[in-house]
């Protein structure tokens, strides 16, 4: 007995099968769309390689804007990660900030936001550092639209520790994105817990240092919009949050304004 079935879903299956024993054979092909879509992969990889540091900052976007649709529309999984890893160099090495950035944001657009997170995370800067590049301070935001649980811990590190302020800012913006996390409620009390411990003590007698005072001007107002920004609500002030804070400690899932 001899048939053929065949999946025309990118990849097309080939099973043959042959003679009394039963013996199945499988072929994989190929479908022709997919043939021009890897070509044009393989095209648009060179021009990839060679754009680093060639072009103005606008330049960037065409061959990016074409890449991000490729990849999405490819469904040989090899020349998406081989898409997305051109990408990645571009946002990696290439001089120009600009378009590091739209090799991020492009990143950011992939129909697979578990690839896009293991490139941007590369970016990360460790909270030691006392000066970081906008480009690795937008990676950290970055890091947040894409909503990936595995990123929270890190956040957690980089707001709290992280010598640069605009670091702790933008991972502060960061964990905001997670209202739709399963682990949302988990990234509510350490933002709620961190803005309780950075708030200056009113105890009398007590002296309160320049520091504190400018860490606490610095990063109030960011919490404050990341919490809003997670729950859905529309609390004014760190001091109306920390009293939310102090009346629900129990009940924190309560707090979102959407049910899960």
């Amino acid at each position: 007995m001899v048939g053929k079935i065949i999946f025309w879903t990118g990849l097309a299956a080939v099973i043959s099968l042959a003679g009394p024993s039963g013996v199945v054979e499988v072929a994989w092909a190929v479908d022709d769309a997919e043939k021009t879509r890897i070509t044009e992969a393989k095209a648009l990889l060179g021009n990839l390689k060679d754009f680093h540091g060639e072009y103005e900052t606008t330049d960037g976007e065409p061959l990016l804007r074409q890449a991000v649709s490729l990849h999405n529309t490819l469904t040989t999984k090899s020349w998406r990660a081989k898409l997305q890893e051109g990408m990645c160099k571009v946002m990696r090495n290439d001089d120009l900030a600009g378009v590091r950035t739209q090799a991020m944001d492009s990143l950011l657009e992939l129909n697979d936001r578990k690839g896009a997170f293991k490139h941007v995370r590369k970016l990360l800067p460790s909270p030691r550092e006392e000066t970081v590049d906008p480009v690795r301070l937008q990676a950290i935001e970055s890091l947040g639209k894409l909503g990936q649980d595995p990123a929270i811990p890190q956040l957690f590190d980089l707001m709290r520790k992280s010598k640069d302020i605009n670091v702790s800012k933008k991972a502060i913006i960061a964990l905001g994105y997670y209202g739709d996390s399963k682990r949302r409620v988990l990234v509510l009390e350490e933002i709620l817990s961190f803005l309780k411990l950075l708030k200056p003590s009113r105890a009398p007698g007590k002296r309160v240092s320049p520091a504190t005072r400018k860490r606490w001007s610095d990063l109030g107002r960011p919490l404050v919009s990341s919490l809003n920004m997670l729950t859905s609500r529309r609390e004014s002030n760190a001091n109306i949050w920390l009293d939310i804070y102090a009346a629900n400690k129990r009940s924190l899932p309560g707090l979102f304004m959407d049910p899960e």
